[in-house]
């Protein structure tokens, strides 16, 4: 019903080449004109990725070896990982990124939980995801991460039990216990052809076009997924508002075709955000029994209703038009509308655009 959205994370990860009995990073000849590979390594990606911002608006995990030289070595790229974190970018990552299920029980637990700890420290919250070194993972690994309050990680396509599994979802994993994390498996093609293949990013519009588009604009997912319909609107709504509104968004499924099946499980949401109520600091404020809200009239509020039908509709409208041919499992294809003949026939019903003249 919606076009996806575009996740990317970046790995970043160094070893620590501190020489132990001098305490000093050696240099190395073959990283120059840098001192360091670490040193080159950050001026080439790290630095340059948070002068531009881009850590701001991607997923990724840091190293805790690497964060460590970062706060001294380059303050600027490290600065930017801080500050690009927003309470929600970031994934930890074990401590000495060692490859987890090789190790044992108690090593696999200290290097969770020192992760753990590490980037809590750094970036002033608990992290809720973490990234396995080389992905490599078993379900006593996973069972750990849980255990230590991790939500989610990431995995590669191949080490779902189904090869063909579909990648533009996440999935929960049942771990026993009462215990499970979600997995999010990153996209094979995609991934081998930005880390592996430099001349296929060198024109981003040209990767972005045939590579990526592709991948977003399939149309629902295999199993016909139901649609998520949020509604949000400045206007000074109360609750009951908010649910009668919600409920539009069913007639403006049904004007561009929906029907809503036996197995539908359409969700509904609307919030509004015209009132804004104070925030109370500190147990010493005092208390405030009650606040003043204001709120749309019944009687003026059919404008809205209208606004919400519309907008479902044209947002399905709108990813209709955009969706481009997509091949999927077993071949199946699902074509793209084409665009002059639909404008043709919608001109003949009295909708869309109009013949000049």
């Amino acid at each position: 019903m919606s076009r996806g959205r575009l996740v990317v994370h970046g790995h970043f990860y160094q070893p620590s080449r501190v020489d132990p009995f001098s305490g000093r990073v050696p240099a190395d000849p073959s990283a120059a004109p840098a001192h360091d590979w670490t040193a080159r390594v950050s001026a080439e990606c790290y630095r340059p990725n948070a002068e531009l911002g881009n850590l701001r608006h991607i997923s990724w995990d840091l190293g805790p070896t690497l964060a460590d030289w970062l706060e001294a070595g380059d303050p600027v790229a490290h600065r930017g990982f801080v500050d690009g974190d927003r309470g929600v970018n970031g994934l930890a990552q074990p401590f000495h990124h060692p490859i987890l299920p090789l190790a044992s029980a108690a090593d696999r637990r200290v290097e969770i939980r020192w992760g753990l700890r590490d980037f809590e420290l750094r970036f002033g919250r608990p992290a809720t995801g973490m990234w396995l070194p080389e992905t490599a993972v078993d379900l006593p690994t996973l069972r750990l991460l849980a255990e230590a309050g991790v939500r989610h990680t990431i995995l590669a396509p191949w080490q779902a039990d189904d090869h063909h599994v579909e990648t533009r979802r996440p999935y929960r994993v049942d771990l026993g216990d009462g215990r499970d994390i979600v997995v999010a498996l990153y996209d094979a093609d995609l991934s081998a052809s930005i880390s592996f293949e430099p001349r296929a990013t060198a024109d981003a519009d040209r990767f972005s076009m045939e590579r990526i588009e592709p991948r977003l604009s399939s149309g629902a997912l295999p199993d016909d997924e139901p649609p998520l319909v949020v509604i949000a609107t400045d206007a000074p709504l109360l609750p009951h508002q908010c649910e009668r509104l919600a409920q539009r968004a069913g007639l403006g499924i049904a004007r561009a075709g929906g029907t809503g099946g036996h197995t539908s499980g359409d969700l509904f949401i609307a919030f509004a955000t015209g009132n804004r109520l104070p925030i109370e600091a500190d147990e010493d404020s005092p208390t405030t029994l009650t606040y003043d809200v204001r709120a749309v009239g019944d009687r003026a509020i059919d404008a809205l209703f209208d606004g919400a039908i519309e907008a479902t509709e044209e947002a399905i409208v709108n990813a209709l038009v955009a969706a481009a041919t997509m091949v999927g499992r077993d071949g199946v294809t699902a074509h793209a509308l084409p665009h002059e003949r639909l404008v043709e026939i919608m001109a003949g019903y009295g909708r869309g655009p109009q013949p000049a003249g």
